[in-house]
């Protein structure tokens, strides 16, 4: 197996990886017909939870190309507005009402009741109601990590991974 480091890696949109992951050291390793290059090592396992200041995220299940993770949203939270370089979301409302803002458009979503969230498209969720809004992500792409969150306003102080 070939490995290939990230400052010799070129994504399917032209773009170099180490541009995304500045200063990070680690290598890529493996290849899959489904993308021209190596993909990046899984950030991700299984039962792997974080509590962040808007709620919590659960990892339920790790594919090669996506990722399952349960949401926990608290009342009056949100999310940052932000948009994702290599990945798609999919998110399904299991519980409470979701505010959701994706491409300049605002939908609630009931349980039962999901949105696409397409790469590179700005989006935000946000919990306005009193109970917790928990939804399952499915996160499909070509990198599927925290490093790939680019964050254009949020409450709580965050900055991009970028920068």
């Amino acid at each position: 197996m070939k490995t290939v480091h990230i400052t010799d890696v070129t994504a399917p949109d032209g773009s170099v990886l180490s541009e995304l992951l500045r200063n990070k050291k680690s290598a890529y390793q493996g290849a899959s017909p489904a993308f021209p290059a190596p993909l990046p090592p899984m950030p991700y396992s299984a039962g792997e939870h974080a509590e962040r200041p808007w709620g919590s995220w659960l990892v339920l299940d790790v594919m090669p190309h996506s990722v399952v993770k349960k949401l926990t949203i608290h009342p009056g939270k949100r999310i940052s507005l932000q948009r994702h370089r290599f990945r798609s979301e999919l998110w399904t409302v299991v519980d409470g009402v979701a505010d959701v803002l994706c491409h300049q458009h605002a939908s609630k979503l009931h349980p039962g009741e999901q949105i696409l969230i397409p790469q590179k498209s700005l989006h935000r969720l946000s919990n306005n109601g009193n109970t917790p809004v928990t939804l399952i992500e499915i996160q499909f792409g070509y990198i599927l990590s925290e490093e790939d969150i680019e964050r254009f306003h949020d409450d709580y102080g965050r900055q991009s991974a970028e920068g």
